[in-house]
C-alpha cells in the first residue's frame, strides 16, 4: 500500500534526481511552473527542516513534496505562518503520470494536514495551463492571481490557491489506520 513520509537523508539524492527529472520534462514540454530548478543544497535545507516528504510503493520513490508553514515571499498573507501548510514542489515520476499518483499524493498531504490540526492546504501554481484546473478538480479554491518577478527577470503569474479541510477532518479522522502514514 503507498505510503506517504518524510525522507531519510539517505533517500535526497534519489528524490532530487526525481524532481530534476520532472523539472526538465516540464521545461521540455513548456509548462512554466519552476522556472529555475531547486539545488540539492534546498532538498537538504528541506530536509533540515522536516519538509520533505516522499511517496512510497514498498521501496520505490514515486513522488516528492514539501510541506511547510512558510508561504512563498510574494504572498503577504494576514494569516499566522504557524496556523497554516503550504504544499510545494510536487513532483511525481513521469513514468505513473495519468495512473493517479499525483491525486494520491495530495490526499496523502491532506490526511497529514487534518492529522496535524490544520483545516485547510495552500498552494501556488502557475496561472495558466493545466495546473490550477487540474487542483480546481480537487476542491482547490482560487483565492487570487499575481504577477511575479522570477529570479531571472521574467515575469510570471501565479494562483493561490487553498482547499478547505474542514469537511473532511471527521471522515479522514475515522477511517484512517495510524499505518496509512509515517510521520
Amino acid at each position: 500500500m503507498p505510503l506517504l513520509r518524510q525522507l531519510s537523508y539517505s533517500e535526497i539524492d534519489a528524490a532530487h534526481a526525481l524532481y530534476l527529472r520532472v523539472f526538465h520534462w516540464l521545461r521540455d514540454n513548456r509548462v512554466r511552473q519552476w522556472l529555475d530548478a531547486l539545488p540539492r543544497d534546498e532538498f537538504l535545507a528541506r530536509q533540515d527542516r522536516h519538509e520533505l516528504f516522499g511517496y512510497f510503493n514498498d521501496h520505490d520513490l514515486m513522488a516528492v513534496v514539501t510541506l511547510t508553514h512558510e508561504s512563498p515571499h510574494y504572498w503577504c498573507l494576514p494569516i499566522e505562518a504557524s496556523s497554516r501548510l503550504w504544499m510545494k514542489s510536487l513532483a511525481v515520476n513521469r513514468s505513473l503520470a495519468g495512473n493517479g499518483v499525483g491525486t494520491a499524493v495530495i490526499h496523502a498531504c491532506e490526511t497529514l494536514a487534518v492529522r496535524r490540526g490544520f483545516d485547510s492546504l495552500w498552494l501556488d501554481c502557475v496561472d495558466s495551463g493545466f495546473l490550477p484546473e487540474y487542483y480546481r478538480r480537487r476542491a482547490y479554491v482560487e483565492l487570487a492571481s499575481k504577477a511575479i518577478a522570477t529570479p531571472s527577470g521574467d515575469m510570471l503569474t501565479m494562483a493561490l490557491m487553498r482547499k478547505n479541510l474542514r469537511n473532511e477532518m471527521l471522515t479522514v479522522r475515522s477511517s484512517l489506520n495510524d499505518n496509512d502514514l509515517q510521520v
